[in-house]
């Protein structure tokens, strides 16, 4: 409804529902065995490109039009942050992160780039796809660069096993 009804004075508040709606959404999704690091330092090192790297249930990427994420903070800690507000209403296009970790649901900003390999896990792929994914865009160590990531989604849960 907010989308199809702009505010012209709130013109975040589409951006600002789509984020609970990610979030609430994160809380409540089936809950599934997160892959760990333990497991992927098990496998023969040759074998890791095959890695599959599929989503937890819970994940959720977006791209919002607005900061959101930023007047999301202060509301949380009820700071009345009337800067959050207006900074809120100046367009900056910005990728969030929505996943949920130890029954709590969390959002972070996220490179346009982690996006595009966060949003391949969705639907499957392998640690292979996510370095040539990085190799195609001109990364100088894909390798390592989609290894620090792995680790990272490892460690938040949002890959599941």
């Amino acid at each position: 409804y907010v989308a199809a009804h702009p505010d012209a004075e709130f013109p975040f508040l589409a951006d600002l529902a789509r984020l609970e709606k990610a979030r609430s959404e994160a809380f409540i999704a089936a809950s599934s065995l997160p892959l760990t690091l333990a497991a992927v330092q098990a496998r023969p090192p040759e074998s890791l490109g095959e890695l599959e790297m599929r989503a937890s249930p819970a994940l959720r990427i977006l791209t919002l039009h607005y900061p959101v994420h930023e007047l999301w903070s202060a509301l949380e800690t009820n700071a009345h942050d009337h800067d959050a507000a207006e900074q809120a209403a100046v367009p900056r296009p910005v990728a969030v992160r929505v996943w949920r970790k130890n029954h709590h649901a969390y959002h972070q900003v996220i490179t346009p780039q982690h996006a595009q390999l966060l949003q391949m896990t969705l639907t499957g792929c392998t640690f292979a796809d996510w370095c040539e994914t990085l190799a195609a865009s001109g990364e100088a160590d894909p390798a390592t660069h989609a290894a620090e990531l792995l680790v990272d989604a490892l460690s938040e849960e949002l890959l599941r096993a």
